[in-house]
């Protein structure tokens, strides 16, 4: 009996360039920084500066929850110079200077609590802050905490605010 071998030449696959597929990671990538936060994301995000203001509000507070809402108050503030919100750039303004009142009394009395003033400011500006996140593209906000970090670095901000 003779047996018949099929030959079976080595399989090597056609050359195919990775530039093309770099491309379209690429363009992906852009589009997904275009959109504005999902609502989910931007629920995630507001919670974390509102639950410490409540903190802040009820006097179980530390030096994290007030760097929190200065934090959110410091992007805000950016965000209004970006173009989004710009009428209520004073607002963030003031609302800043209130919560710097309250690191210096923090650091006579070691309470972390705003005054009465600087409570109402800072939640008409986080409240604003909560649209700005609706309206922001993932981009913007991206570009906004890079920012603070920059003013931080370069002395513009409160060191401890925005750490």
């Amino acid at each position: 009996m003779f047996w018949i071998q099929k030959w079976n030449p080595a399989f090597r696959p056609l050359p195919v360039s990775t530039v093309f597929e770099m491309c379209i990671a690429r363009a992906a990538f852009d589009a997904l920084g275009s959109r504005p936060l999902e609502d989910e994301n931007a629920g995630d995000l507001s919670t974390a500066y509102w639950l410490s203001l409540e903190n802040m509000v009820r006097g179980a507070s530390t030096e994290e929850d007030w760097s929190m809402v200065t934090f959110a108050l410091n992007i805000g503030l950016i965000l209004c110079e970006f173009g989004i919100g710009t009428e209520y750039e004073q607002h963030f303004i003031t609302a800043l200077d209130g919560a710097f009142r309250c690191k210096l009394r923090a650091d006579r009395t070691a309470a972390w609590r705003f005054d009465g003033e600087a409570l109402g400011l800072i939640r008409l500006a986080l409240e604003v802050h909560d649209e700005q996140i609706k309206l922001a593209t993932k981009d913007e906000l991206r570009t906004a905490l890079l920012e603070v970090r920059r003013r931080v670095e370069e002395g513009n901000v409160y060191h401890a605010a925005a750490a």
